[in-house]
């Protein structure tokens, strides 16, 4: 079931064409945007969210969560910043903080944590407030550890999970991978469609080597002159 639609988006930013006719359908379960820097992804979920101006149609269902690539500083605690900005309950987000074994982070001040720590903490507040959830490279600053749990929340959840990415092993998990490049979408559909050699090779203008280990697989880039 289609839950969020992009139809015809184009944004311009300071006289030049940043995104050019966006046509997208996000359904439930994990979407990954994948795409070289420059390609217009943030700007994607930016336009989505109503950050900036854009003409085209945007629907999206139910409540929106969105955890940014950038941090904000923050003199508030753990549990203030997640409840900041809504009327959901403090126990609700306790849960979701427990879920990430986060829990133990409630009352420490949020400028004081790594930046490891704050990316999580954002991503579980965006779990916790949306149906429709948005996060721009959740993977980065996270640990081995946290970004393979980080990678099993997005993978199995029930909600629509919209995220940008550099990383072609988290696009392998996704019930559909959406590739941009230069401000359009060259490509969307499953991974197994999508993610081949040809593609991410032209996607990332460099010969990449696709290789099966069981039921994962992952891609090696060659060292060659480009």
């Amino acid at each position: 079931m289609v839950l969020t639609l992009i139809k015809g988006l184009n944004v311009d930013l300071q006289g030049k064409r940043i995104l050019n006719d966006v046509s997208v359908t996000f359904v439930k379960g994990l979407n990954v945007i994948l795409g070289p820097n420059g390609s217009g992804k943030t700007t994607l979920l930016r336009s989505i969210i109503g950050m900036i101006k854009s003409q085209g149609k945007i629907e999206v269902k139910g409540k929106m969560g969105y955890s940014p690539a950038e941090f904000f500083p923050s003199p508030m605690r753990v549990i203030d910043v997640m409840m900041s900005g809504t009327n959901l309950k403090r126990d609700h987000y306790i849960e979701y903080l427990k879920l990430g074994g986060m829990e133990r982070y409630e009352l420490r001040q949020f400028s004081t944590l790594s930046s490891g720590e704050k990316r999580m903490i954002l991503i579980l507040k965006a779990f916790a407030e949306g149906d429709t959830v948005i996060m721009d490279e959740p993977l980065s600053n996270l640990d081995a550890r946290n970004q393979v749990k980080v990678m099993k929340m997005m993978r199995d959840s029930e909600k629509v999970v919209i995220a940008t990415s550099h990383d072609v092993e988290l696009a392998t998990l996704a019930r559909q991978v959406i590739l941009i490049k230069n401000g359009r979408v060259i490509d969307q559909g499953e991974p197994s469609m999508i993610l081949t050699e040809e593609k991410v090779s032209s996607l990332y203008d460099v010969k990449v080597k696709r290789i099966s280990l069981g039921e994962r697989v992952i891609f090696v880039k060659e060292l060659i002159d480009i």
